[in-house]
């Protein structure tokens, strides 16, 4: 994906232009030059470039605007975040754009992602803001806010879908900076550090759905960050989410096998800690992973701090087969 950059600003309105592209033999902006002369960078380039119009020539044309629109964006974030750097030291504006191009390359996995009947992609606002030359932290302050949705909807329950991920994208972000600052978040989010609203696809079929919404957010003046997860589980035609304990038969022991999953778990994150899984139930958020394992979001306590913190746990599916129901909304994939 050979980007002008320096043309980017010209183009960030025209949504009826492709995002612009160029030819390395003709590359003359320093940033094009470094992708160009770097080979792992100009093959991470290619890649991506690949991608994109892979998923171009599945979407509608309301899909193609909305892909468009969310490549300008952080084609000018990598303008920001790795531009600068050129001159001054090659090797870290190298590194940086490594960085930029493998996470835009795991996003664009989503980007035109068939899903049994269904062809979802993704929305992505990519916003940035440089910090005063004195700020003693330096570089960029970043959001990036990204939600899949349906594309083509033709369904009121494929609508019905698109709407409640919104929702659930907003309500995650909202309440994660209300947990931690007791406000509203503010109109310009970037005046007080960075944050960020990922998903990640489970699996699905016809009549089933899953996606977990991860937010992040990192503000100026504190020495860390904080996370929050929100999971949708839901049966397509009824427009209702699944709890995790529908998928388990009734009176098994579901509960003590996930907490002894998740304890052993974060044990192994951190052998010097004992963790006590203090948040399962019909309320623990789930999704059923691509990949294999069950994804579980818990709520885990540090006994000798009393502080509570958001993980996730990965279980085997081959670990709660004794204790499934056999009409499960979706197929377990192979492992």
């Amino acid at each position: 994906m050979r980007f002008c950059l320096t043309a980017l600003v010209v183009l960030l309105g025209l949504l009826s232009i492709e995002p612009a592209y160029a030819d390395c033999t003709n590359a003359t902006a320093p940033l094009d030059q470094l992708i160009c002369n770097t080979p792992d960078i100009a093959a991470k380039d290619r890649a991506l470039n690949e991608k994109y119009h892979a998923a171009m020539a599945q979407l509608s044309d309301a899909g193609k605007q909305h892909l468009k629109a969310g490549e300008r964006k952080w084609l000018a974030l990598v303008r920001a975040a790795c531009g600068s750097q050129v001159g001054q030291s090659d090797g870290e504006a190298a590194r940086c754009l490594a960085v930029q191009y493998d996470e835009r390359l795991a996003q664009l996995d989503g980007a035109a992602k068939r899903i049994g009947p269904y062809l979802l992609s993704r929305i992505d606002d990519f916003a940035f803001q440089r910090r005063p030359a004195d700020d003693k932290y330096g570089g960029l302050r970043t959001r990036h806010y990204s939600r899949p949705y349906i594309d083509q909807p033709s369904t009121p329950e494929t609508e019905a879908w698109n709407r409640m991920v919104a929702e659930l994208a907003d309500q995650t972000e909202r309440a994660l900076y209300w947990e931690h600052t007791g406000e509203e978040v503010p109109a310009n989010i970037l005046d007080m550090g960075t944050m960020s609203v990922t998903f990640t696809l489970g699996l699905g079929s016809e009549d089933f759905l899953s996606v977990a919404i991860d937010s992040f957010m990192y503000l100026d003046g504190y020495s860390h960050g904080w996370g929050k997860i929100s999971t949708s589980a839901r049966l397509m035609k009824l427009s209702r989410e699944v709890k995790i304990e529908e998928i388990f038969e009734p009176g098994s022991d579901w509960e003590a096998t996930l907490r002894a999953e998740c304890e052993a778990a974060m044990k192994e994150r951190d052998g010097r800690q004992e963790f006590s899984c203090v948040d399962v139930g019909p309320q623990t958020g789930w999704i059923p992973t691509q990949d294999g394992p069950l994804l579980v979001v818990y709520l885990d306590a540090i006994p000798y701090s009393n502080v509570y913190l958001g993980t996730e746990v990965d279980v085997r599916w081959t670990n709660l087969r004794p204790l499934l129901r056999a009409d499960l909304p979706f197929a377990i994939p192979p492992e």
